[in-house]
């Protein structure tokens, strides 16, 4: 693991392949990959997919049960992460009035991290059977990545919740229109909280889901950001790399 903290340290000092890297990890993190049939107590048919990009709740903290979940995902998809949405949508009475937002994109009111979705992923998991729970994979997600604390909020919920998550996510660096609306300092891959989190996730064998995008709703930005075109030539450099191709795969 060791390694693997170096090669993310390297990258973190060359920013271009930093962004190309991380959409690279995203993209094979929400492809859905090949996984062995469940055995004689699963659903019966072969299982084709694995589905690694899975919110239970949404930017209030409401959704669906993992059960009702479950009869959605059928015989087909044998496995999923489960994880709520880190940030709460504030309800302003003075933006909105008596309309309740439930959408980032319903009010000009902030977003705020909101904890309390491990506790609540945590507690719905440890409702369902052990056949339900061998169908899924709870994700840590109520953090601020901005945070030199967030990886302290990480340690606290694997404490509190012993084999309950498998991994880290999903959470955002860069979100179009939601970034600029979070409440604080805005999350960014050169900060030292993100490397403390990835440390940790390297040191203890955690999976890491994160979003970032690549592209701007303005088009006056592009001269600064980089592109699909760019990212995909940069990608193909990347992939050339010893070090860094082995951080990707």
């Amino acid at each position: 693991m060791k390694e693997e903290v170096r090669v993310i340290r390297r990258l973190w000092s060359r920013p271009t392949a930093v962004l190309s890297a991380c959409v690279a990890l995203t993209l094979l993190l929400l492809f859905a990959v090949r996984v062995r049939p469940l055995d004689a107590q699963g659903q019966g048919a072969a299982n084709e997919f694995y589905d690694s990009h899975f919110h239970l709740t949404n930017y209030i903290q409401q959704g669906i049960s993992p059960r009702q979940f479950l009869a959605i995902m059928g015989p087909r998809v044998g496995r999923s992460t489960l994880f709520g949405i880190p940030l709460q949508q504030q309800w302003s009475y003075a933006n909105s009035g008596d309309f309740a937002p439930t959408y980032y994109l319903h009010s000009d009111a902030p977003l705020y991290y909101y904890s309390f979705t491990d506790a609540y992923i945590a507690s719905v998991y440890r409702s369902l059977s052990p056949a339900e729970q061998a169908r899924f994979d709870p994700m840590i997600t109520g953090f601020n990545p901005a945070d030199m604390y967030g990886v302290d909020h990480i340690r606290r919920v694997l404490t509190t919740f012993p084999g309950v998550f498998t991994g880290i996510g999903e959470f955002s660096i860069h979100k179009e229109f939601v970034s600029a609306k979070v409440s604080g300092e805005t999350a960014s891959l050169t900060n030292p909280a993100l490397d403390r989190i990835l440390e940790f996730a390297a040191e203890t064998g955690l999976v890491v889901i994160l979003h970032n995008d690549i592209d701007v709703p303005d088009p006056k930005l592009a001269k600064v950001l980089i592109t699909r075109d760019e990212v995909r030539r940069r990608l193909g450099a990347l992939l050339t790399d010893p070090d860094t191709a082995r951080f990707i795969l």
